[in-house]
């Protein structure tokens, strides 16, 4: 009979070393101040103005805003699908030059 050694797998030391390597950690430079704070939302609405808006006005400026991004984002979808239809230049100029070299 064996002493137990079928249960636990075998490992090699150098897999063993590998795991244990320590990583070496690059130093953050010390800065004795801490960041600056960051403004509350409370501050941001009061540098914006929306803070003393009452809130009929604040639910409508949001509601213009977005379908200011909402139509800028139609128009740009519909050049985009126009430009698919708009024949390239280049083409054109081709085709004229064919058509006067076989006339000639």
């Amino acid at each position: 009979m064996s002493h137990g050694t079928d249960f636990f797998p075998s490992l090699k030391r150098r897999m063993f070393r590998q795991r244990n390597q320590k990583k070496t950690v690059v130093k953050k430079k010390y800065t004795p101040f801490p960041p600056p704070q960051q403004p509350s939302k409370i501050d941001l609405q009061i540098e914006s103005g929306e803070y003393f808006l009452k809130e009929h006005e604040r639910k409508q400026k949001k509601h213009e805003e977005k379908e200011q991004v909402s139509n800028e984002k139609i128009a740009q979808k519909k050049k985009e699908k126009e430009a698919i239809f708009v024949a390239p230049a280049e083409e054109i100029v081709k085709a004229k030059e064919t058509s006067e070299n076989s006339a000639v």
